[in-house]
């Protein structure tokens, strides 16, 4: 049998590793707001939810939440074919989910972004 020890975070707006996630309130209310955006999966949404988190990593650059969010704006863009640019949208989120994963790897939101990243990118891989 195996045994699970799990870690829980002392409330929502921590991390597993113990520190706040966040110390400027404006940019953890922007990552709160585009998240429900983000859920809504739609282009205008979406877009509004990018530019949120352009604002909350410039209030806050060490933010991980908001580029593993931000990961699902790429993510999206690419796979609805809603930029221009669709060659490099996958690219641009494994990247933005590396990065996310690299401020905090104890942050799930993270960690699930960077392997929705990598599974996408194995699968285009072997085609």
């Amino acid at each position: 049998m195996v045994a699970l020890s799990p870690k829980l975070a002392a409330s929502t707006d921590q991390s597993l590793s113990g520190r706040p996630e966040t110390t400027n309130v404006e940019a953890y209310d922007l990552v709160l707001r585009a998240i429900s955006l983000i859920n809504e999966v739609r282009k205008e949404p979406m877009a509004t939810a990018h530019q949120m988190l352009q604002k909350a990593v410039a209030l806050d650059p060490n933010y991980a939440r908001a580029y593993a969010m931000m990961t699902w704006f790429y993510f999206n863009d690419w796979a609805f074919h809603w930029t221009s640019d669709h060659a490099h949208g996958l690219d641009r989120a494994f990247e933005v989910a590396k990065k996310s994963v690299a401020m905090d790897g104890s942050l799930s939101d993270a960690r699930v972004a960077l392997g929705w990243t990598l599974l996408w990118k194995s699968s285009m891989i072997s085609q």
